[in-house]
């Protein structure tokens, strides 16, 4: 107290304030005194940096303003981010509930669900109305992550797509194995729907003889789009799903071959054999012209006697969802490689708040935008606002029938998140924003009007 007296000149007649104020108007000059308090304010936002932003915000009297931050101790900006994403998408939150809240029939293995429990517990956080600023600790759902994996996630710079990928993974092992007691018995009636889960069908087709390949179903949980010199969503979208593969070796181009050339051939018996099935598929409409045939040790030496009757067509590989997902996050890869070297491709993409994927309409929710080079830069993140909506004089999150939507919320209905600073924008400012854009995500327009 002594020291505190002496330094600041501080006697009985004068408060600590008024002290403090002339100390301040004798000294603002001073080198020394900038140096310090520069030093103490720069310390104060590296290791408190959700304290100091706090001090500069007032509370706000609507409740879109505000969403939780994430604070950054460290690299953090691609965790935020993706579980900003993760917070925005209303049927993975009613999927997360149902999981916990499922009631198990007597007699089947109860397994735990870690993951979903933190990852429910982090996005309740983040979806509840706040009117301050508040910044939450993205490492609780990172730690449970470590500890199911047995691993470290490490403090150098990460991919948000690869932890993107990582959790939808973990959530689906978590919840097949959940039930897999159930899906053997096949009581599968009462199992919540995974949502990011999606199945697509992919076929192919000959232009030049109009045969059909075999179809070839497999899961997809993302999207993967490279950017290249198409630019448009849409059209991305198409031309990787719908593309034209010169040079192939079609079965049904060959048969129709071997058949109008049966005369100028001196098949052995076995040959002949694998002739009179090809034919006889042909005829019957089942060859397929990516048929396992190919493989056939038989017909590959026809072919090897008589090369001309190799094929070289033209060929559309089509794929379709046949099992549509409710989330379809969108990765847009963006590496260009050539040679030893790596660069970030730069172009802007466009892309529309809604899409229609088979004739089912998705929602724009969620942008993970990356700014910098291929292997470093900062990750961030716009999310669309709730639903806000005023009931009984109340805002609640949700569509509620006769209740009215928040202006402000139609006005700017995203928020635009780096770790802790949360800022207000509009439509356009998403949308504009091509150059960055890196994980799109789409959510299916669910009727949760109550």
């Amino acid at each position: 107290m002594h020291i505190l007296h002496s330094t600041l000149g501080l006697n009985s007649n004068k408060t600590l304030t008024d002290v403090w104020f002339q100390y301040v108007l004798r000294n603002y000059k001073s080198p020394r005194f900038i140096i310090t308090t520069f030093g103490v304010l720069l310390t104060s936002y590296i290791f408190f940096p959700s304290s100091l932003l706090a001090v500069s915000h007032k509370p706000s009297k609507r409740p879109d303003k505000y969403t939780c931050g994430f604070k950054n101790s460290g690299n953090d900006c691609f965790a935020n981010s993706t579980l900003q994403s993760l917070s925005s998408l209303d049927t993975l939150y009613l999927y997360l509930a149902e999981m916990l809240s499922f009631q198990m029939p007597p007699g089947y293995t109860i397994y735990p669900l870690p993951l979903h429990t933190s990852l429910y517990h982090m996005l309740t956080l983040l979806r509840e109305p706040i009117y301050f600023k508040k910044t939450l600790d993205v490492w609780e759902v990172l730690r449970i992550l470590e500890t199911i994996h047995r691993g470290k996630i490490g403090r150098n710079q990460h991919d948000a797509h690869e932890l993107y990928v990582f959790i939808i993974q973990t959530l689906e092992d978590e919840y097949d194995r959940y039930f897999q007691d159930l899906k053997r018995s096949q009581l599968t009636s009462s199992i919540p729907t995974f949502p990011f889960f999606g199945v697509v069908t992919s076929s192919l087709r000959c232009i030049d003889c109009g045969g059909r390949g075999n179809l070839v179903k497999y899961p997809m949980l993302m999207v993967e789009l490279n950017v290249g010199n198409q630019n448009d969503l849409n059209k991305m979208w198409r031309g990787s799903w719908n593309d034209i593969i010169e040079d192939y070796s079609c079965l049904g181009c060959v048969v129709k071959r071997i058949i109008l050339n049966r005369d100028r051939l001196n098949l052995n018996g076995q040959q002949e054999k694998c002739y009179q099935l090809l034919k006889e598929k042909l005829t019957s409409g089942s060859l397929s012209i990516n048929d396992d045939l190919i493989e056939d040790p038989v017909y590959t030496s026809i072919i090897t006697s008589y090369p001309f009757l190799k094929s070289s067509s033209k060929v559309v590989k089509e794929i379709k969802y046949s099992k549509k997902p409710y989330i379809i996050p969108i990765h847009l890869s963006r590496s260009v490689y050539l040679d030893s070297q790596m660069w970030r491709n730069g172009a802007s993409i466009i892309y529309p708040e809604a899409i229609e994927v088979e004739h089912v309409k998705y929602t724009l929710k969620s942008m993970i935008r990356h700014q910098g080079s291929h292997s470093a830069g900062h990750y961030e993140c716009y999310r669309h606002k709730p639903a806000f909506c005023k009931v009984n004089g109340e805002y609640r999150i949700g569509k509620f029938k006769g209740s009215k939507k928040l202006s402000s919320a139609s006005n700017k209905p995203y928020w635009r998140i780096s770790d802790s600073h949360v800022s207000e924008c509009t439509s356009d400012s998403v949308l504009n924003d091509g150059k960055a854009a890196y994980i799109l995500v789409y959510e299916q327009e669910v009727d949760n009007t109550l």
